[in-house]
């Protein structure tokens, strides 16, 4: 993939008000809202509270009155209404104009995050030093009744049951050398991913290397705002990867893997190896149509969670490997409101949301399992369960011959 750096605006460009105001804003002369209501129909955030004003379309013609220099509006009011905002993407997605209102709310939100962002920004950063403590709080606190913060910590879930079993891959990987990316989560509390990850990638033939320091890929970071915070910890894996001699990067997080892709887009210090390093990004999924691939435990309902980062929907790699033949297995894309920082800036919001795809679902009433790519979407899923619902990433499903 080759990027069109006429298309990328660098971060120096970025750190000039003016410059960072037409970035933040987002608001070319040829790309204006045509009152389609496409976005409105997607955004999970009206969905739950009917509140127009908390719309895409809405935040649109807000950011729109404030590039104008509309005087009765003040940039902080603008910025705390626009900024109930999921950063999913879902509402860019559909824009039949291709505005992307939550990057403006981004670029907005760079220019004075905010102490919660703050604070959001160093709990990701030094997340290796905070794990075991929140893990700690969450055993106590649901002995005493639960906290709202749970999903934050991790889902310390019960033994999962197996659904896969997973034999012989191909070589396919030919001995070339890779090394696994296993996100924030899996690196400091849920190990088995990393554990079942490496052991796919090594039955695929690839050459595993031992896993680097890596930092976090940035993307909750950089969607509170704290953009300089991201190209810093971006840079950092950049150099990693370097020194590592460019291998392939396995990815077990759908989030984790559009942050990295995203990376190319920024003024690091890339040596042109922008196609190089997108090309080597490879979501561990991928290799399980190369394997001898067994469904177990089909007495139970299987729902698939695809998130809304994951960078397509259609779960073309779970069907070349024969997982809906199985009736009992149910697509689903639905946001579940994780929300990054909104966690901590308008927690109730993210609440409402996951309640809402639990309530909305039949899987809430039967004995079933969840699976899906991505950290967050778990951590903030499991809160919500019902009892007799599992949710997990789907490594955790796996067990091998």
């Amino acid at each position: 993939m080759v990027i069109d750096k006429s298309q990328v605006m660098s971060t120096k460009a970025i750190k000039d008000k003016s410059e960072r105001d037409r970035v933040s804003l987002q608001l070319e002369a040829d790309k204006q809202c045509i009152l389609c209501g496409k976005c409105m129909e997607v955004c999970p955030i009206l969905a739950v509270t009917a509140k127009e004003e908390l719309s895409p379309r809405a935040k649109y013609f807000l950011l729109q009155e404030l590039a104008a220099g509309k005087q009765e509006l003040s940039e902080n009011k603008v910025k705390d209404l626009a900024g109930i905002c999921l950063k999913c993407g879902r509402c860019a997605d559909v824009c039949p104009q291709g505005l992307n209102v939550s990057g403006a709310i981004i670029g907005l939100k760079s220019r004075s995050p905010g102490w919660k962002a703050w604070i959001w920004g160093r709990l990701v950063k030094n997340l290796q030093l905070v794990y075991p403590l929140l893990y700690g709080w969450k055993k106590i606190s649901q002995k005493i009744g639960g906290s709202r913060y749970n999903s934050l910590i991790g889902s310390g879930y019960e033994e999962i049951i197996p659904r896969f079993r997973i034999g012989s891959l191909e070589p396919v990987g030919e001995q070339k050398r890779a090394v696994l990316f296993p996100g924030c989560l899996s690196r400091y509390g849920a190990l088995s991913w990393k554990n079942r990850a490496e052991e796919i990638i090594k039955r695929a033939g690839y050459s595993l290397l031992d896993m680097p320091d890596w930092n976090c890929c940035g993307f909750a970071v950089s969607r509170a705002g704290l953009l300089e915070d991201a190209e810093e910890m971006q840079q950092d894996n950049l150099d990693l990867w370097r020194s590592l001699d460019r291998p392939y990067i396995f990815v077990l997080c759908t989030t984790c893997l559009k942050g990295l892709r995203e990376m190319a887009k920024n003024d690091l210090d890339w040596q042109g190896e922008q196609s190089i390093w997108i090309g080597s990004l490879v979501p561990v999924s991928s290799l399980l149509k190369y394997s001898e691939f067994e469904m177990l435990n089909t007495d139970r309902s299987l729902y698939l969670h695809r998130p809304c980062h994951a960078e397509n929907r259609d779960w073309s790699v779970w069907k070349e490997i024969g997982l809906f033949e199985h009736t009992d297995t149910k697509e689903v894309n639905q946001c579940c409101g994780f929300g990054g920082c909104l966690q901590l800036e308008k927690p109730e919001i993210p609440e409402l949301i996951a309640r809402n795809y639990w309530n909305s679902r039949t899987c809430s009433d039967n004995e079933g399992q969840l699976l899906t790519e991505c950290s967050a979407c778990i951590m903030q899923l499991d809160r919500f369960k019902s009892a007799n619902v599992q949710v997990s990433h789907w490594l955790d499903a796996v067990e091998f011959t």
